[in-house]
């Protein structure tokens, strides 16, 4: 879901004043226009160092509210002791805001903040790093003994480290959340998906929400259910998270969880990422009835899912909005579902389904080099194709790549895809001299590399005349056609992304 996390621009001055008087009310400045206003702090935003907007918060209470909006849009809470400063100012407005009918008594930092950042790993990793000395000084202990050498107290440090992030320094960050009027997403890592998490959520006006890395510890039930209005989700329940937030945490990935998290924004959720590791083959199906009908984008990542017909049927069949669908083709109760019930008519994306003629967007994923003919059959029977990606072979390392030495026998079978305009593989190879990487153009190998690879992609070019790029063994050409000629302009482009470049997806 990074497309929905950028970095925001400053709100508008009104919002970020939240109803205080100005200061200065005769200053030129503030008698223009809002929108003006608004448009000359963003430009500001943009260009401004630390040091400038310092000096502007410097000059009254307006400019420092101008100021802190550009300062504080998004902020990060990781133990650091410029959080622990922040939450410690949000901690003081959320309870003016609860003595004051919602109102701050003063120009309120919590009204600048439109994205939260809750990620306790950094941290670790610094403590993780430190020398005995330096862990004396964190933690108060002056005993000359440290934790050096010592694998119990090194055991013992980690902890109570983290039994302090989960019981003091999650709760906290969570209570105030809430209190931030204009929050507008939210990413958190490595959090218990508890009742505490659940109710804190109900209340926030986000509307997009990233919980990474999470675990369950309970069957998590909201006290006053309250729909949320939650436009974007994106759950990954791990199997094994970087670190237990909980001493004695066991993951507990309850079917039952799902429907209490999910329910919280059924009804507004418009974009859908969920990630589910089984605990164990024993572990039930995640069975639920839930009707989303603002749903336009469904993910299911991971490499096993444990949902059931009823759940799958909830999250797929209740949207008449649903235009992309990521699943993978590994998820047999997916696939047959998939097959069976018939055609998703606002479906223009799809990873898998057979049964829809007029779909334009494909990418299919499997772990053999070789494609089967029944894919093939499925594959030219879709004439309205027009961006198609393939991963061939197995992706247990994240950058496998295998010889894919079918383009012949492709071209053949997808002769009919007359509407063709990208095709990209990723996960492929093609010379085993390069070692499984490919070659850079400075390498006294390129120059063949290239020749085989523009050959396989003219065959290509010349069978799909409406055929505008390929992406192939690591290199991107753009296919340009003059004077009934064909040339190849290569562009080697090592962080290429189809979902991005392809199917305009970041998640």
């Amino acid at each position: 879901m990074g497309k929905y996390f950028k970095s925001p621009l400053p709100l508008a001055f009104d919002r970020v004043m939240d109803g205080a008087p100005l200061a200065s009310p005769k200053s030129r400045l503030f008698k223009l226009l809002t929108e003006v206003v608004t448009i000359i702090v963003s430009h500001l935003s943009a260009v401004a160092s630390a040091e400038d907007l310092a000096s502007l918060a410097l000059v009254n209470s307006d400019c420092r509210q101008l100021a802190r909006s550009c300062q504080y849009g998004t902020v990060l809470f990781d133990v650091s002791p410029r959080s622990e400063y922040i939450l410690g100012v949000l901690q003081l407005e959320a309870i003016e805001r609860l003595q004051n009918h919602g109102h701050a008594r003063s120009k309120s930092l919590g009204a600048c903040i439109r994205h939260v950042i809750m990620n306790w790993s950094g941290f670790q990793k610094k403590i993780d790093a430190m020398g005995p000395l330096e862990r004396e000084e964190v933690t108060g202990d002056s005993s000359n003994d440290g934790f050096h050498g010592d694998n119990d107290r090194e055991s013992q440090f980690k902890t109570i480290l983290q039994r302090n992030i989960s019981q003091y320094c999650q709760p906290n960050v969570l209570s105030t959340m809430p209190s931030l009027i204009n929050l507008e997403s939210a990413e958190i890592f490595n959090v218990v998906l508890d009742k505490r998490l659940l109710n804190n959520l109900a209340i926030c006006s986000f509307r997009h929400l990233s919980l990474i890395d999470s675990t369950l510890e309970d069957l998590p039930v909201a006290d006053n259910f309250t729909s949320s209005p939650l436009e974007t989700l994106d759950v990954h329940l791990g199997k094994y998270p970087k670190f237990w937030p909980r001493e004695g945490c066991e993951i507990i990935n309850s079917p039952g969880a799902w429907t209490s998290i999910l329910q919280l924004s059924s009804a507004s959720i418009k974009y859908l990422t969920i990630s589910h590791f089984p605990t164990s083959r024993r572990e039930p199906y995640i069975e639920f009835s839930l009707q989303f009908p603002e749903l336009r984008q469904l993910a299911l990542t991971g490499p096993k899912q444990g949902f059931g017909k009823a759940a799958l049927r909830s999250l797929i069949f209740t949207s008449p909005l649903l235009s992309t669908l990521i699943v993978s083709y590994g998820n047999r109760t997916a696939r047959n579902i998939l097959n069976r019930e018939g055609e998703i008519l606002s479906l223009e994306v799809l990873v898998w389904n057979p049964n829809l003629s007029s779909n334009q967007k494909l990418s299919l994923t499997w772990d053999v080099t070789r494609m089967p003919d029944s894919l093939l059959d499925l594959l030219s029977s879709i004439s309205s194709l027009e961006d198609l990606h393939l991963a061939p072979g197995s992706s247990n390392k994240l950058e496998s790549k295998h010889n894919f030495d079918c383009h012949g026998v492709l071209i053949r079978h997808l002769k009919p895809l007359e509407e063709l305009k990208q095709i990209s593989f990723t996960r492929d190879a093609y010379m085993s001299s390069f070692d499984d990487d490919y070659p850079t153009p400075s390498e006294a190998t390129w120059d063949s590399y290239w020749i085989y690879i523009s050959g396989k992609a003219l065959g290509y070019a010349k069978a799909f005349l409406s055929l505008e790029h390929i992406h192939m063994g690591g290199v991107s050409l753009k296919i340009n056609r003059v004077a009934n000629a064909i040339q190849l302009e290569p562009n080697s482009d090592p962080k290429y992304s189809w979902m991005v470049s392809m199917f305009g997806i970041n998640i």
